[in-house]
């Protein structure tokens, strides 16, 4: 099963999801997401989909989406199995230990709350929900996350924190 945090770009928050009002369904002008973690823990990430009012997914690389991080886990034999751009390759992997790529994850290289993952799209996007996944084969408690939604000239538009 695996677990996402979906957020329909709203204050209001029911559980690890945020939930729609029709008043604030959609966030306009959005350029890029940061994700961190709101506990101290590692961050680990296995997808993001950010969608757009036509239903087109622009976090994915395929629609110019570009994943950057402050770090990565980079213990022997990891390195490529903790990228960034593991989580906009269009697929809802999430199994860390999976000989196959596209089941791979962001993992940060730290427990601090400074770590980033950084969703950046090719334009601005009025953007109608946003879905975090997160790790599937382990450690669910780690799926606390702070989420920010940044403008063009990196201001903060929204701030989303599903810490209970």
């Amino acid at each position: 099963m695996t677990k996402r945090l979906a957020i329909a770009l709203t204050t209001a928050m029911t559980g690890a999801t945020m939930a729609a009002t029709p008043a604030h369904a959609t966030a306009f002008g959005i350029k890029a997401v940061v994700i961190q973690v709101a506990t101290t823990n590692w961050l680990q990430v296995a997808e993001v989909q950010a969608l757009n009012t036509i239903g087109t997914n622009v976090a994915a690389t395929t629609n110019g989406g570009v994943a950057t991080s402050s770090g990565q886990y980079s213990g022997t034999g990891y390195l490529v199995r903790s990228g960034a751009g593991n989580t906009i390759n269009g697929t809802i992997g999430g199994n860390y230990f999976s000989g196959t790529a596209s089941q791979w994850i962001f993992h940060s290289d730290s427990t601090s709350t400074s770590e980033f993952l950084k969703i950046t799209f090719a334009s601005a996007q009025n953007l109608q929900s946003l879905s975090v996944y997160g790790r599937t084969d382990c450690c669910a408690t780690r799926d606390v996350y702070k989420i920010t939604l940044l403008d063009a000239s990196n201001g903060v538009v929204a701030t989303f924190n599903n810490q209970s």
